[in-house]
């Protein structure tokens, strides 16, 4: 399996976007895992299992989980190890120029001064307060 800083830059954030999309309106659950290589998966997600399962479909890597190098049926996604793979392999965006990247990725529950409460996409989200993936503007 490639490691995530080869596999990410050729894949777009439209790419991961697109297939996130296709899952608006299915069950959350918070702390549920995700079987990151099953693309049939239908749902329940969890906020960073959605984001990483996407990812793993798009570009066949790991990122955001326990073990970017483990088996991807099993590999954990947790907020904490998005912030731990965007510090050490990301680029760091504003929120503006996050909000107008397709696929761009606001993490705010990570940070110390807000609650944990979401992680998202600009045109789709998971919001741990609804019992479903939602849809903004």
């Amino acid at each position: 399996m490639p490691s995530p800083t080869s596999a990410l830059p050729s894949v777009t954030g439209s790419a991961i976007l697109q297939i996130a999309l296709q899952h608006v309106g299915e069950k959350y659950v918070l702390g549920i895992q995700v079987p990151k290589d099953n693309p049939n998966w239908k749902g329940p997600w969890d906020c960073a299992e959605f984001v990483s399962w996407s990812v793993f479909q798009a570009a066949s890597v790991l990122y955001g989980c326990d073990k970017d190098s483990g088996v991807p049926a099993s590999a954990d996604a947790y907020t904490g190890y998005w912030e731990r793979d965007s510090l050490s392999l990301g680029r760091i965006i504003s929120l503006d120029e996050a909000a107008r990247t397709p696929g761009g990725q606001r993490f705010c529950g990570f940070l110390k001064s807000a609650p944990p409460a979401i992680s998202c996409f600009p045109t789709g989200l998971v919001e741990r307060s609804k019992p479903t993936l939602l849809r903004t503007a």
